[in-house]
């Protein structure tokens, strides 16, 4: 995981970025910095991309950790999945009822 803040001393409402097939961490920076940029907490995971039980226990721990940063809005989290992310993000919000997003957009 990596989480980009444009600020060390607030709290900001929450992007989670779960990237597509092939993408890593790497590859995320730019898009993580533009988010960071217009004011938000950006996060990117790297994550299992051919298990989705893997990927539910990923995510669940991400989103408790999430919760517990003093930079963090808990009641303002948008998660961001593209292609495959998109796909895993979805199944998870199925598979997981009880832990929703404010906002959720899948590209």
């Amino acid at each position: 995981m990596i989480a980009i803040l444009p600020d060390l001393d607030a709290r900001f409402p929450v992007v989670i970025y779960v990237q597509g097939s092939g993408d890593n961490l790497l590859s995320l920076s730019n898009s993580l910095r533009q988010i960071a940029e217009l004011g938000m907490a950006a996060v990117g995971i790297e994550y299992n991309q051919t298990n989705q039980a893997v990927f539910n226990e990923q995510f669940a721990v991400l989103q408790m950790y999430v919760q517990r940063q003093p930079w963090a809005q808990s009641n303002a989290v948008a998660w961001v999945g593209m292609s495959l992310g998109a796909q895993r993000t979805l199944r998870f919000i199925l598979d997981q009822p009880q832990i929703q997003p404010q906002l959720l957009v899948l590209l």
